[in-house]
């Protein structure tokens, strides 16, 4: 082999050689890299994100005629009340507001203080539906302002402040589910009280169904209510129309007891002037449970004078008998009757005055199967000998009309004196 050969052989092996050391460096001396951050983050209190205040978007409310409730113009944080139209003992108002937690994130959780400066005269409530909103959520807060005493020598007067403290709290600990279950409408029948009442003053009742049912005990025996309205017409906020067939009305379907209108032969004073009127005031109210009461709320009742022939008498009562209005759509007997509605209950039951025929009793006859009107769970009844049960429409001048159920009528004018049942309604709000 010649020198140039054996130079270029030398040469592939000394290339072959560096290639396969070059190549175990790559495998043996790199393992691994770490990379390394470090830094601090901060989240500063910024005010501007807790936000609750009265909303705008929902117009205050309060009772027709009696006032007013308004949200300062240049302050959504202030609210203003005005409440005039109290002339007698048990004449109220109400003002409603709606509150919105638009906070980013925050839960808000609500207190409330009341100062009334005259308590002899005033009776000052305060309602606040939900005291825990979770970021969006809203809730009613409710001001009633009630006249004990009628006013005799000078006006009377108070006033009134309310201050509400918005708490910021953790969103998730905003308990609004605990309110949304306790105000979520199940049944009529099975729901408390506080939970109806809550959903009536939300406009959320669609769960509960004209004529459904309910239990009350009085004095350990249970009674049954039924829903008998829920309906608000626009002639309901007329500046003289009774309230006792507009809202959520829940009237007796049984009846509690057995009174006479009169110890004597005259409705002299009309229905405010009874012995019915009495009872219901003084003695059964007090005898519904506390959370019944708590969410009865004040009523407007028309009711006609002694010979029925014009408006005689305006009470505000929590518990109330129904006029023959309110049960037939009739103004028969009863001026009063242009003042007020027919239940939405006997309404849909088509409960009607039949017209002007006579009964063989010599009674008016009204239409439509007795069977609506019955109270206490009694059939059609022989002779009369059924549970009559009282109006508060006055007739001649020494009856009230009352109604029994006979062959698909129902009657009469009872004497004052006679001891007919007592099956009344009261408003929930």
């Amino acid at each position: 082999m010649n020198k140039k050969k054996r130079e270029k052989q030398l040469q592939i092996v000394v290339f072959v050689l560096i290639a396969v050391i070059t190549l175990g460096i790559g495998y043996t001396a790199i393992s691994s890299i770490i990379l390394t951050i470090t830094g601090h983050a901060r989240a500063d209190v910024d005010e501007a994100n807790f936000k609750v205040h009265f909303d705008r978007n929902v117009e205050p409310t309060m009772t027709v005629n009696m006032g007013s409730a308004t949200i300062d113009q240049d302050n959504d944080k202030v609210a203003h009340i005005s409440v005039t139209g109290l002339k007698k003992a048990g004449d109220s108002a109400t003002a409603e507001y709606t509150i919105i937690n638009e906070s980013n994130g925050i839960g808000a959780k609500l207190s409330i203080d009341l100062v009334n400066t005259n308590t002899e005269h005033f009776k000052v409530t305060e309602t606040l539906d939900d005291v825990e909103l979770e970021a969006g959520d809203t809730t009613k807060v409710r001001i009633l302002v009630e006249l004990l005493e009628t006013p005799t020598d000078t006006a009377l007067e108070t006033d009134i402040t309310g201050t509400i403290e918005a708490k910021a709290i953790k969103n998730s600990e905003a308990n609004s589910n605990d309110s949304a279950t306790k105000t979520k409408p199940g049944t009529f029948g099975g729901d408390s009280w506080e939970t109806i009442a809550s959903n009536v003053r939300n406009n959320n009742t669609s769960a509960y169904k004209v004529g459904d049912t309910k239990t009350v005990t009085i004095n350990g025996n249970d009674y049954t209510v039924r829903i008998a309205n829920k309906s608000t017409p626009e002639e309901c906020n007329n500046e003289n129309f009774s309230q006792t067939a507009c809202g959520f009305v829940v009237e007796f379907v049984d009846i509690v007891d057995y009174v006479n209108m009169n110890g004597t032969y005259t409705n002299s004073g009309g229905y405010p002037a009874s012995r019915v009127y009495t009872f219901l005031r003084d003695t059964l109210y007090s005898q519904l449970s506390n959370d019944l009461q708590e969410v009865i709320i004040p009523t407007k009742v028309i009711s006609a004078n002694e010979n029925g022939n014009d408006i005689g008498y305006e009470t505000i009562d929590r518990i109330y008998i129904l006029s023959i209005k309110e049960l037939f759509d009739t103004n028969i007997s009863d001026a009063a009757a242009l003042y007020t509605r027919q239940l939405d209950y006997y309404k849909s039951k088509n409960v009607s005055y039949f017209g002007s025929d006579l009964n063989s009793y010599g009674s008016p006859s009204y239409f439509n199967n007795s069977v609506f009107v019955q109270k206490n769970g009694k059939p059609s009844c022989d002779n009369f000998r059924c549970d009559a049960w009282w109006t508060r429409t006055p007739n001649s001048t020494n009856c009230f009309i009352s109604v029994c159920g006979y062959d698909n009528f129902v009657t009469t004018s009872g004497t004052a004196p006679s001891k007919y049942g007592v099956a009344p309604a009261f408003r929930i709000g």
